[in-house]
C-alpha cells in the first residue's frame, strides 16, 4: 500500500496514511503537493517499563516521541512530519486508528508548536467557541445540540490552536464527528444508521458532522471550561481572567505531560500567556447530565451574542 492510497485533512494539515481513518474528510495531493503528516507501518521499539501516563509507556529520545499502548500498538512521533506505527498482534484496528487520532495527533500538534485543547468547538458568527472539560463533562452532548440548532462543528474533543503574528488565535477544523453516549443521543433523536460504535464500548458511539465546517481557520472568540455545579460552585456563567484563565488553559491542554517529556515548557506557558491575553475565557457551572441542557444552551447563546458585539 503507498503512502498516497488514503489522503485527509485535518488541523490544518494534509495527511498521508497507510491506515484508514474513517473519521477524517479525505482530500487529494494536487499537483506537486506533498503530505505535511505521513503515517507509515513500521516496527516501533516501545519505551521500556511499566505504563507511566494513562495507561501508556511514553518516552522522548533524540529518535522522536515513543508511545506504547498494551495491546495496541507502538507509535513514534518525529518533527511533527510522521508517525510510525507498529500495531500488536490481534489488535483492533479501530482503537489503533482511534490512538493515532487522538494522543499521537496531540504529539504532533505539540512538536509542530500548535497548542491542542481538550475541547469541542463550534463556529457562530464568523467566530469559533471551544467548550472544555474533563470526560463526562457534557462537551459532546453541547456541541450535538447546537449543531441540530445549526451550528457548525469545526471539531471534536481536539482543538488545534495556533497563535499567529498579528495577535489573532485561530482554531482549525479538526475531527468531524461527535461521540455520545447512548442516553445522550436518544434524547437527541438521532437515527441508528447515523451512529459508528467505538471499538472499547458498545455504549457511546461517532456520528458524523451534519454540516461542513470552514475548510480554513476560524478566528477564536472564546473557550468555556464546563465545571460541575456544586456548594462552592454555584450554576452559572463567569468570566475568568489572570491566573483563574490560566489555570483553565492548563488544564484543559490536550495530552499536557508530552510537553514535559519533550522539554516544551518555555514555548508552552507563553502560549498560556497569549491566550490568556486574547481570548475570552469561561467558566460554566453546570448539573451533571443533560436535564438542564435547554436553559444552559440559551445562557451560552446569550454569552455569545455578548462576546461578538464587544468584538466587532
Amino acid at each position: 500500500m503507498s503512502h498516497a492510497d488514503n489522503i485527509y485533512t485535518a488541523f490544518g494539515l494534509l495527511i498521508a496514511s497507510e491506515i484508514e481513518l474513517p473519521s477524517l474528510h479525505p482530500a487529494r495531493l494536487d499537483g506537486g503537493a506533498t503530505a505535511d503528516v505521513t503515517i507509515r507501518l513500521a516496527p516501533t521499539p516501545a519505551p521500556f517499563g511499566p505504563p507511566s501516563y494513562l495507561g501508556m509507556n511514553v518516552a522522548c529520545t533524540s529518535e522522536g516521541l515513543f508511545l506504547e499502548i498494551p495491546d495496541v500498538a507502538a507509535y513514534r512521533i518525529s518533527g511533527g512530519r510522521s508517525i510510525d506505527v507498529s500495531p500488536y498482534a490481534d489488535a483492533d484496528p479501530r482503537t489503533v486508528a482511534e490512538y493515532l487520532l487522538g494522543t499521537c495527533f496531540g504529539g504532533v500538534l505539540h512538536q509542530l508548536g500548535r497548542l491542542p485543547l481538550h475541547a469541542n468547538a463550534f463556529v457562530y458568527g464568523g467566530r469559533a467557541f471551544a467548550f472544555a472539560g474533563q470526560s463526562g463533562a457534557g462537551k459532546s452532548t453541547l456541541a450535538a445540540h447546537f449543531q441540530a440548532r445549526g451550528f457548525e462543528l469545526l471539531t471534536d474533543d481536539l482543538c488545534a490552536l495556533t497563535l499567529e503574528l498579528d495577535g489573532q488565535v485561530l482554531a482549525w477544523p479538526g475531527i468531524p464527528r461527535i461521540k455520545l453516549w447512548r442516553d445522550a443521543i436518544d434524547r437527541i433523536n438521532i437515527p441508528e444508521d447515523a451512529l459508528r460504535p467505538l471499538s472499547w464500548t458498545d455504549q457511546k458511539f461517532e456520528i458524523g458532522a451534519q454540516r461542513s465546517a470552514p475548510q480554513g481557520p476560524t478566528p477564536l472568540a472564546a473557550i468555556f471550561d464546563l465545571q460541575r455545579e456544586g456548594p462552592e460552585r454555584p450554576a452559572g456563567l463567569r468570566q475568568l481572567s489572570g491566573i483563574a484563565a490560566a489555570n483553565v488553559i492548563v488544564a484543559n491542554t490536550y495530552r499536557r505531560r508530552l510537553i514535559d517529556v519533550q522539554s516544551l515548557a518555555p514555548r508552552y506557558l507563553g502560549q498560556v500567556s497569549h491566550l490568556v491575553a486574547k481570548v475570552n475565557i469561561f467558566e460554566l457551572n453546570r448539573h451533571w447530565g443533560v436535564e438542564n441542557i435547554p436553559s444552559e444552551i440559551l445562557l451560552i447563546e446569550k454569552a455569545l451574542k455578548e462576546v461578538i458585539y464587544r468584538q466587532n
